[in-house]
C-alpha cells in the first residue's frame, strides 16, 4: 500500500480564505522574528526592564485587534503616538509588507522611527483637526494617547482618527480602566490630590481627568494633557453615538495586562450586516 496522506476535510480553509488563519500565520512570523532593540538616546522610557515585553504586548493588543474586526489583511498602518518605537519595532515585523506611518507630536520620536524602521514620519499637533494624514489606514494603534486626554479630546480623536480609516479599517486604543481605577494610585500616574479628583469624577460620571500639574514631555504637548480614567460602559456609550464607527471589542487590561482595549472601526455600524 502507498503511504496515505491526510486531505483536508469539506469545511476547513486555508490562510487565504480564512481571516484568522492569515492573521494567526502572521503572528507566527512574527514570534520567529528579529527585533530591532536599537533605543533612541531620547527615549524617556530607555533602562525600564519592561520596555520589550510591552512592546511586544502591543503587538499582541493589534493581532487581536485585527482578529476580531473584519479586516482580511493589513496593507496600512499608522502608530499613533509612535514615542521613539516601543512599540513601532514589533507592528513592523507584524506587518513586513504595510505602509508604516509614525506619528507623534515629537518630532524627535516620529523622525527616529522613520530613521530606524522605516516608517513616514507625521509631526502631530495638539488640536486633532488640525492633523494630515497622507492616506486611509487599515489598522489605527492608539497606545497610550486617550489615556492622557479629557473626554472631549478623546471624542474629538475618535472622530477624526475614523476619517483617516479604510472601508474595513480599525482603530485599537487603549484607556485606562478598572484595574487602573484601582491601582492608579500605587502606580503613581499623577500627585495624590489629583488622583483623588479623577477617581471622584470616574466613580460619579464614568470618566475622570485632570491635568499634569507640570509641562509634559518636556512641554511638548500644549493644552490639555494629564491623566483620565474611563469606564468601559462611558466609552461604550461614547461610541455608540458615532454612527461612522462599529465596536468590535473591548479587551480589560488588554495592553499588558494593564490598559483596556478597545476596538472600533469600518465597515460602520448602519452599513447594514457585512
Amino acid at each position: 500500500m502507498g503511504q496515505e496522506t491526510a486531505t483536508a476535510g469539506p469545511g476547513s480553509m486555508s490562510a487565504e480564505q480564512d481571516p484568522l488563519l492569515g492573521f494567526a500565520a502572521k503572528w507566527d512570523a512574527y514570534l520567529r522574528s528579529d527585533i530591532d532593540m536599537t533605543i533612541s538616546p531620547d527615549e524617556t522610557m530607555r533602562g525600564f526592564e519592561w520596555y520589550h515585553t510591552v512592546g511586544k504586548a502591543g503587538a499582541r493588543a493589534v493581532i487581536l485587534a485585527c482578529m476580531s474586526s473584519q479586516l482580511t489583511d493589513v496593507r496600512s498602518l499608522l502608530d499613533m503616538p509612535c514615542g521613539h518605537g516601543r512599540v513601532l519595532r514589533h507592528l513592523v515585523k507584524l506587518f513586513p509588507d504595510a505602509q508604516v506611518d509614525a506619528c507623534d507630536i515629537d518630532r524627535k520620536g516620529a523622525e527616529f522611527c522613520a530613521r530606524q524602521f522605516g516608517a513616514g514620519a507625521i509631526i502631530s499637533e495638539a488640536e486633532p483637526e488640525a492633523v494630515v494624514f497622507p492616506r486611509k489606514y487599515d489598522v489605527i494603534w492608539v497606545g497610550s494617547l486617550l489615556t492622557h486626554t479629557t473626554l472631549e479630546l478623546t471624542e474629538r480623536w475618535l472622530r477624526h482618527l475614523a476619517m483617516q480609516l479604510s472601508d474595513t479599517g480599525i482603530i485599537a486604543a487603549t484607556v485606562h480602566g478598572r484595574y487602573s481605577a484601582r491601582r492608579g494610585g500605587e502606580f503613581g500616574y499623577i500627585d495624590a490630590e489629583n488622583w483623588q479628583r479623577i477617581v471622584a469624577e470616574y466613580e460619579e460620571t464614568g470618566y475622570g481627568y485632570a491635568n499634569y500639574p507640570f509641562p509634559a514631555h518636556g512641554g511638548n504637548v500644549p493644552g490639555d494633557y494629564g491623566v483620565s480614567l474611563s469606564k468601559a460602559s462611558r466609552l461604550i456609550s461614547l461610541t455608540e453615538g458615532m454612527d461612522d464607527l462599529r465596536i468590535f471589542n473591548y479587551i480589560e487590561r488588554g495592553w499588558g495586562g494593564h490598559q483596556d482595549l478597545l476596538v472600533v472601526g469600518k465597515p460602520r455600524f448602519i452599513a447594514g450586516l457585512l
